[in-house]
């Protein structure tokens, strides 16, 4: 069996193209295929530490809205 591995951002038209499947980030709804959540989405909020030394400390999650 040959496997081949392409990393690209394109939407893969698997009814035209010689691709048997894709492996994608997002909410999987995508028209014509089967699919199948591998895992659950973890955010993770980050910043530079020069933006946090100017604003008030981030005590709680709802913090990062302002």
């Amino acid at each position: 069996m040959d496997v081949r591995v392409q990393s690209t951002a394109e939407l893969v038209d698997l009814l035209r193209e010689p691709v048997d499947i894709a492996l994608r980030h997002g909410l999987g709804e995508y028209l014509a295929v089967e699919s199948i959540p591998l895992m659950a989405p973890v955010l993770l909020p980050v910043a530079s530490p020069g933006l946090l030394a100017g604003g008030p400390a981030l005590e709680e999650p709802q913090d990062c809205l302002s």
